[in-house]
């Protein structure tokens, strides 16, 4: 800041955190370069200088204001997920609150809209639609005996031979001594053949497939839902 061919330095001795802080706060004290002051006290008189001294200290609490939400935005990204359990549960009660509303369901009138749609609500229902996904998981591998025995058959000898037993400690069944190569010789091929010829692959891919029809259809006929800062900023506090 320049005054009668000087330069005065000034500094905001109060730290602005939130915009609430920021519009309390009227007055800021500020510490200005007493070399200055001293040697000409009517360099840091007068109207002009005081407005633009208002001026400096009301740019820098709306930076410092700027940079903290900023900094808490990097610390908070929706597609990363829910990182605490009352997060959580605010997501499901605002997504509870959405879902059953029948009012807010209607049929896209273009390809653009039906797109929009889509990329907004699987990012709003992202909770509502994991949980669709698990529960037919859970559905169709529950109904299904066989399969169940041979997904916990596969599950248990991988924890057996790598987790309980260890990489490379050598487990002897029978005659055979089966180190970590020949571990993985064996279970590599009997894995794929599950998968293949066992009805795991094919599971995988009806539950994608019943998951993925009613999830596109909830998303596409669901009018889209226009982001709430409010919502928002209450998942950051709980956090």
């Amino acid at each position: 800041m320049a005054t009668d061919g000087r330069e005065t330095e000034v500094y905001a001795t109060e730290v602005l955190t939130s915009p609430q802080d920021f519009i309390d706060v009227p007055k800021a004290e500020i510490v200005t370069d007493t070399s200055v002051a001293n040697s000409d006290p009517g360099a840091v008189e007068g109207d002009g200088f005081l407005s633009k001294l208002q001026q400096d200290v009301r740019f820098q609490g709306a930076f410092a204001v700027t940079k903290a939400m900023c900094q808490n935005a990097a610390k908070y990204n929706p597609l990363q997920g829910i990182s605490s359990s009352s997060q959580l549960t605010s997501r499901i009660k605002r997504e509870g609150l959405a879902c059953v509303n029948p009012r807010e369901y209607t049929k896209p009138q273009s390809r653009e809209e039906w797109t929009t749609r889509l990329r907004s609500n699987v990012s709003f229902f992202r909770v509502s639609y994991g949980t669709t996904v698990v529960f037919f998981l859970f559905y169709f591998l529950l109904t299904s005996p066989f399969l169940l025995m041979e997904l916990l058959t596969v599950t248990g000898l991988w924890t057996y031979f790598f987790q309980i037993k260890g990489a490379d400690e050598v487990v002897t069944i029978g005659q055979y001594n089966l180190g970590r190569k020949e571990k993985l010789l064996v279970m590599v091929p009997l894995t794929a053949f599950v998968c293949v010829f066992g009805g795991l692959l094919s599971y995988f891919i009806w539950v994608a497939f019943v998951s993925a029809f009613f999830i596109g259809a909830h998303a596409s006929f669901r009018n889209q839902i226009e982001p709430n800062p409010l919502d928002e900023l209450a998942d950051m506090e709980n956090v």
